[in-house]
């Protein structure tokens, strides 16, 4: 088990909302399995070991959320998961094919929202650009989503505007809708929310997990925020310091759908919390492996 807690039976939204597990429903196909992966960087000294086999699998349905200490890796992870940075060993498969680049049908949203969005288009321009691939709508239907995309993360009003003429929270705004717009089967997100104020991020998480019901999206969350990452996710895992590896593999167990106020204040959100806690605050620090 290589020291991994690992707790997990899958879960998945049902039609009523509440979570359902493989004992209710069978289990869910695969979409996405990490086996073993290592990522290292070649200093001039020495090897930087970041990613030190890391093993995941992520069924259709689930909203997973990676959390650990500053620096441990998250990113790079996550822009391995998205082929967008090669392995050092081991294999991603996406829908059972190994990913050497980014594959049709995953989409990301970047913390660096500024440089994700193009400066030229038009803000409904930019999420209209997310379902470029979408062969089923026409256009007028896109434009229809595109809209009430703005409208649900609060950009009605500057649908029009080109995203230098918004606020950086607005223009991340616009990097979700346009991600949620393309559809795709697994998305990622690297600290979306972490630029928005707290009322914002608060109307984002329920319009994020709104969608994710809606569009039977699978989702990968990369954050910080521990809250953040048990109030959205349906499973949890925590990452040791550097090299990293999967500390925690457990199920978001606190009832669906979930409540801002009543579902942090549930048993189980806080002990998920305090352990979670508990876990990076005790982590050893600067963890060295050898190359292989």
């Amino acid at each position: 088990m290589n020291g991994v807690i690992n707790l997990v039976e899958p879960m998945v939204f049902g039609h009523s909302g509440r979570s359902l597990n493989v004992a209710d429903c069978g289990v869910a196909p695969i979409m996405m399995s990490i086996e073993h992966i290592r990522r290292q960087f070649q200093g001039s000294h020495k090897t930087n070991v970041v990613i030190e086999d890391v093993n995941l699998t992520v069924r259709k349905g689930e909203f997973v959320t990676l959390v650990g200490p500053s620096g441990c890796g998250k990113t790079t992870l996550l822009l391995c998961l998205a082929g967008l940075m090669p392995l050092s060993g081991g294999r991603i498969q996406f829908r059972g094919e190994t990913i050497l680049s980014p594959p049709a049908g995953l989409s990301v949203v970047f913390q660096d929202y500024s440089r994700s969005l193009f400066p030229w288009k038009r803000n409904r321009d930019n999420v209209l650009f997310g379902m470029r691939r979408l062969k089923n709508l026409s256009k007028s239907e896109k434009y229809d989503i595109a809209s009430d995309l703005l409208a649900a993360v609060g950009l009605a009003d500057f649908a029009n505007h080109y995203p230098w003429q918004v606020s950086g929270g607005m223009q991340q705004r616009v990097a979700i809708a346009r991600a949620l717009a393309a559809r795709s089967e697994v998305l990622l997100l690297d600290e979306p929310f972490a630029s928005l104020d707290a009322q914002t991020r608060a109307d984002m998480h329920e319009l994020v997990l709104d969608l994710f019901k809606k569009y039977d999206q699978t989702c990968i969350l990369v954050t910080h925020d521990i809250e953040e990452a048990i109030y959205l996710s349906t499973r949890l895992c925590v990452l040791s310091h550097r090299p990293s590896r999967i500390e925690l593999d457990v199920p978001v167990d606190v009832p669906l759908p979930r409540d801002p106020l009543l579902s942090k204040e549930h048993p189980r959100f806080l002990e998920l919390r305090h352990q979670v806690l508990e876990m990076i605050k005790r982590a050893p620090e600067n963890r060295q492996v050898p190359p292989s």
